[in-house]
């Protein structure tokens, strides 16, 4: 289970973090597109994305064939676009707030993350549906330089195939018999014996 989230958080940061024929990257993040929440982001990481899954929910009862159980899921991931705008001297004086600018900014790393996802495949996960559920803007600006996050959240609906353990194998038998018969004498009913009792088969 937790392999698919793994698979489908890589494949959003390859989409998102990788290079077209020309050489551009899909957004003002360029390669800095990180899946993983606890990784500490400087200065020097900025502008970036960050891919935060949200939870995961069974959508319906399992459904199996005897071999293989199938469990409809549905995952919230969130596309982060993070960025910071360093005001110099002469930006905090005058009277074109950077903040303006970093709206202006928010707003397209928000459609450049967009254009990128739209009518995309999930490799290996051709058949999942990808919808965009809320976008949030926030902007800080009481700190030294005013950040703001691009907050993208997505659904993504996918089949999950499981293979069911085969039957278990048939118990060894502890107690093997055999039936014999004498050479000699009236002839009678063939008993069964332990078979290491048999003349011929057990230990002598």
């Amino acid at each position: 289970m937790t392999q698919a989230r793994q698979t489908i958080r890589d494949a959003f940061r390859a989409r998102l973090g990788t290079a077209g024929p020309d050489g551009s990257f899909p957004t003002m993040a360029g390669e800095r597109v990180f899946s993983s929440r606890t990784r500490r982001i400087g200065l020097r990481d900025m502008p970036c994305i960050l891919l935060i899954a949200r939870g995961e929910k069974v959508v319906g009862a399992p459904l199996n064939d005897g071999t293989v159980e199938y469990t409809d899921r549905e995952l919230r991931l969130t596309v982060a676009g993070i960025l910071v705008e360093v005001r110099s001297d002469a930006d905090i004086e005058g009277e074109d707030r950077p903040d303006s600018r970093l709206d202006d900014r928010l707003d397209d790393i928000a459609e450049q993350i967009e254009q990128a996802i739209a009518g995309w495949d999930i490799p290996g996960f051709e058949g999942a549906e990808i919808a965009l559920a809320e976008t949030d803007l926030h902007v800080d600006v009481e700190g030294a330089e005013p950040t703001g996050n691009a907050l993208l959240t997505y659904t993504v609906a996918y089949r999950l195939a499981r293979i069911l353990p085969g039957p278990a194998d048939p118990p060894v038998p502890t107690d093997v018999r055999a039936s014999w018969s004498p050479a000699i004498g009236p002839p009678h009913e063939a008993d069964y014996r332990p078979i290491a009792d048999v003349p011929g088969v057990g230990v002598p």
